[in-house]
């Protein structure tokens, strides 16, 4: 993973933690 992406990602762990539980419900 980049920095860049670590950076943002730490400043929206509420909002990734919501998008990375979406998406473990969606599992297909």
């Amino acid at each position: 993973m980049d920095i860049s992406v670590i950076v943002p990602t730490l400043n929206e762990e509420k909002y990734l933690e919501r998008c990375l539980r979406s998406i473990a419900n969606q599992t297909y």
